[in-house]
């Protein structure tokens, strides 16, 4: 059994073999214990959204990792959610990689009007935690609070409505579990100009051998982890990595699927260098087979999907390229 004594400035946890003493920061006050209202999803500007559990998990597990630790942008520092009357959509994204899961409206509740808010990233790192496998879950969603304040006027307590500006959110697991926190007060940046409208051919991979490949290449690559893709008129893939410091090289080939869109014209060989750490990540990802990687000119995005997806769903991955220095 353990023991907490939670101090003002340190929190201390006893236990039969000894104790450990940890500092607690002032922020920590505010987890420690919650005050104040919980949001109140029928009210005007209330929203209450049904999940099932499993559904959750698996849209925040695939928008984690993408995720920025950066605290000049904490907008960029949890998942996006813009729910319409039409999709839903969930974002993230560290300036480098980029992840979109498009739902159809398949969710419960009162959401006729477009809304959006922001997951911070601690929070969706505990959900992934203590989500269960089954079942479902809600959230309660409100843009502006309103608290009662009690203060005495003219020898008489009198109860002042106060509105709080902070928007709040409230993810119900169970009747004895539920996590309350505010969405992140910024604004998140206009994801959706980053993705290519257009794009000249579509290529079809093993993802599992493509995994396998960027895990070897990678211990030849420099320390910007570049790894050169390249795709010929002999539906073949090539990828090379080397490291010039250390005279370090590596090429491996593979069969691969492609083809034009819209007409486009393919320059033979075409050539694109991206980070092949982050797209192995990308990858590990997803579950299909074979994925399609659609891409453009050597300066625009690659996008990754599934080769296959339900019809209620779209995922799409986004990785940003690197500079070739020949």
């Amino acid at each position: 059994p353990l023991r907490l004594s939670v101090g003002e400035y340190q929190m201390t946890v006893i236990h039969a073999c000894g104790s450990f003493h940890i500092p607690t920061p002032n922020q920590a006050q505010e987890f420690l214990a919650w005050h104040g209202p919980r949001p109140d999803a029928d009210a005007a500007d209330g929203y209450l959204l049904e999940y099932e559990a499993p559904c959750l998990r698996s849209v925040l597990g695939r928008c984690g990792y993408a995720m920025a630790h950066d605290e000049l942008r904490p907008a960029m520092n949890g998942v996006y959610v813009n729910l319409t009357d039409e999709h839903a959509d969930y974002v993230s994204s560290d300036g480098h990689k980029l992840v979109q899961v498009r739902k159809s409206p398949v969710l419960h509740g009162k959401y006729a009007m477009q809304v959006s808010f922001i997951i911070p990233l601690r929070v969706v790192e505990i959900l992934l935690r203590i989500l269960p496998r089954t079942g479902d879950v809600a959230i309660e969603y409100q843009k502006e609070l309103i608290e009662e304040r009690k203060h005495i006027r003219n020898g008489k307590e009198e109860t002042e409505k106060v509105s709080v500006r902070k928007a709040q959110a409230r993810i119900v697991i169970d009747e004895r579990l539920a996590v309350t926190f505010w969405p992140v007060d910024s604004r998140y940046p206009a994801y959706w100009n980053v993705i290519p409208p257009s794009h000249l051919f579509k290529m079809s991979v093993d993802r599992r051998l493509l995994i396998k490949s960027l895990d070897r290449l990678t211990l030849f690559s420099s320390q910007s982890g570049l790894v050169v893709l390249t795709v010929s008129e002999d539906a073949a893939l090539r990828l090379n990595a080397k490291d010039a410091d250390y005279e370090l090289a590596a090429e491996e080939k593979m069969p691969c699927e492609f083809s034009k869109i819209d007409g486009g014209t393919l320059c033979s060989p075409y050539k694109i260098g991206v980070k092949g750490v982050s797209l192995c990540e990308m990858l590990k990802v997803l579950q299909s087979e074979k994925v399609v990687l659609l891409m453009g000119e050597a300066s625009r995005a690659v996008i990754v999907q599934p080769s296959s997806q339900p019809d209620t769903e779209e995922l799409t991955m986004l990785l940003m390229p690197m500079i070739i220095q020949d």
